[in-house]
């Protein structure tokens, strides 16, 4: 089922085109479309915040499940955020300035991803 058109995501499209003319047209899309992937964690793997956050947790504590509810809800809201480095995540072609731009671009469009699914979650549920 199509919630709605996609004529906002094939202008971005044209536009984007249109913005960065001398750089890789594939690479651009995939950034805009994909972001960057994110390193898979294994079940049970902490990693340094949480270990941080965790330390100061008492094992007496009678909310101690509260607590730790709360450190996995943070980490969960960090792990979405997107974050991006023009000498690690550049794209050849592309300056600083025209990298942040692409960098907005793709804020848009992961906005426009959550909104779709936010949009098709309340069909279904109709």
């Amino acid at each position: 089922m199509k919630v709605a058109d996609e004529s906002v995501v094939k202008d971005q499209e044209r536009e984007l085109k249109k913005m960065f003319p001398d750089a890789n047209y594939r690479q651009i899309m995939a950034f805009v479309r994909t972001g960057k992937a994110k390193k898979a964690t294994l079940p049970g793997e902490t990693n340094d915040k949480e270990r941080d956050l965790m330390k100061n947790i008492e094992e007496l504590c009678p909310y101690k499940e509260v607590d730790k509810k709360r450190v996995k809800d943070i980490l969960k809201d960090d792990d979405q955020i997107e974050v991006f480095d023009f000498e690690r995540d550049g794209i050849q072609g592309l300056n600083e300035e025209e990298f942040d731009k692409l960098v907005q671009e793709r804020h848009i469009r992961a906005d426009m991803d959550k909104e779709k699914q936010k949009t098709q979650t309340q069909i279904q549920q109709l």
